[in-house]
């Protein structure tokens, strides 16, 4: 019978530590729902703010793209100024082919070597009558033409023969002289007389005579006069 009051206290020991247990039970769980009410939502918010639900019909915004000055350029970090090294040149290739040097033509000269002394001699010298402007050779000059006379000076020698002049002397007319230009050897000058309204005769004397004032020094001076005769009838 001595036991029997142990048994019930201790019972009543273990009672009472399992009604302080759940007591404490339901104060941890009292506490612990006041920490999830007040804490808990924040927490699920700041998470949920961080997820972004993007879709292919929302326009993409792009940053802009803000360009840089030369003065916004970051420094060089050596802290001194940069230099650029100038491009070193090629070497010029070396040529494949030799250089080619003109070499400008040679002239030669057609011009007769001047030596001695020149000669001018009467040549195919000629009476007739113009028809019109055109000249018609003949000893007999028809009524009412103009006579004529026509000869050339050719320089037969080995130099030039140049400031020399001609002159013609029809008989019953008046005197008449011309000038001679600069002939080189071998060259000629054409001489031609017209003689309007002469007078009528036979026999009618014309001299003609070049370089009659011997401004030429020629080799031969034989050939340089000539006499011709022509009828006019008028």
């Amino acid at each position: 019978m001595a036991d029997a009051p142990k048994e019930e206290t201790k019972k009543a020991a273990i009672n009472g530590l399992a009604v302080v247990g759940f007591g404490a039970l339901i104060i941890g769980g009292i506490f612990l729902a006041i920490y999830a009410a007040r804490y808990v939502p924040e927490t699920l918010s700041r998470l949920s703010g961080a997820v972004i639900l993007s879709t292919d019909e929302e326009p993409q915004v792009e940053e802009p793209v803000v360009p840089v000055t030369e003065s916004e350029e970051e420094e060089p970090r050596t802290g001194g100024p940069l230099y650029v090294p100038a491009p070193v040149p090629e070497p010029a290739p070396a040529p494949t082919n030799p250089p080619v040097y003109y070499t400008p033509p040679q002239v030669i000269s057609t011009q007769p070597q001047l030596y001695g002394r020149a000669d001018l001699a009467l040549t195919n010298a000629r009476v007739g009558y113009f028809r019109g402007s055109s000249f018609v050779e003949d000893n007999e000059v028809p009524d009412n033409r103009d006579a004529g006379v026509k000869f050339t000076v050719r320089n037969n020698g080995t130099n030039v023969a140049s400031g020399w002049r001609v002159r013609v002397d029809v008989e019953g007319e008046d005197e008449v002289t011309g000038s001679g230009g600069q002939l080189m050897p071998g060259g000629t000058q054409n001489f031609t007389l017209r003689i309007e309204n002469p007078e009528e005769g036979e026999n009618i004397r014309i001299e003609i005579d070049v370089d009659y004032r011997d401004s030429v020094d020629e080799s031969n001076e034989r050939n340089n006069d000539r006499t011709l005769d022509i009828d006019i009838d008028n």
